[in-house]
């Protein structure tokens, strides 16, 4: 049996938004999230949180949390966060026990709802006392690593874009863009200097101050604009 295409998904995902989801549409995506393919069930995952906040297929995401790929599981803690889903706050919160990297989307997701219980693990991952791998953070740096090398792609950014057009939250130049991919764990420092910087809590006003000290250039730019 042939595996589903992203384009059977895209057209899964328009049937099950209709008013009255098609059965057939729903069992297809339902039998994705059980095939033995990680990459299958990453795909259902996408389609089955595009389709929003109904309970069932908020469930479907909530029970990926504990699928046995970290892939999955990464994902699935990702979009809850962009579904902002409040309710699966006490799931997301689970995972922040779980491998570096689902827990790094998990503390994002919560952030996204508002909820501050990752700031602990982000204050560690900017002290460099943990690590992060793949991910979301992974293919946010290779699309951007993609871009640098790409003579076109520099071109079409000019020289002086700001890191906005490159790597979203950290705002700041190219310069800095690259200095991050010198240090494999930079990219997750400075991603949690900038959500720090949004965090009320007077602590971490501390943990940004010690990271302007950061060996990395592009980590002390993340804090200075998070301090600022």
């Amino acid at each position: 049996m042939r595996k589903p295409s992203t384009i059977t998904f895209c057209a899964l995902l328009m049937c099950a938004c209709l008013p009255l989801p098609g059965a057939d549409a729903w069992s297809m995506l339902t039998n994705a999230m059980a095939d033995k393919n990680d990459q299958v069930r990453v795909k259902a995952l996408v389609a089955m949180a595009g389709i929003g906040l109904l309970p069932k297929s908020v469930a479907v995401v909530e029970n990926a949390c504990t699928d046995s790929s970290e892939e999955v599981r990464e994902t699935a803690a990702r979009l809850l966060g962009e579904m902002k889903s409040a309710g699966s706050a006490p799931v997301l919160a689970k995972m922040l026990d779980d491998s570096p990297s689902v827990a790094f989307s998990a503390a994002q997701a919560l952030w996204m709802l508002n909820d501050y219980r990752g700031r602990d693990f982000f204050a560690a991952v900017l002290e460099g006392d943990r690590k992060t791998e793949g991910g979301a953070l992974h293919g946010m740096m290779r699309d951007a690593h993609i871009k640098m090398h790409n003579r076109g792609g520099m071109v079409m950014m000019g020289v002086n874009a700001g890191v906005g057009t490159l790597l979203g939250p950290f705002g700041m130049g190219l310069g800095f863009a690259e200095d991050l991919f010198k240090d494999k764990s930079a990219g997750a420092r400075a991603l949690s200097a900038s959500l720090l910087g949004k965090d009320p809590d007077p602590a971490t006003l501390d943990d940004l101050r010690s990271a302007l000290d950061d060996k990395n250039a592009g980590v002390r730019a993340a804090a200075a604009k998070a301090l600022g």
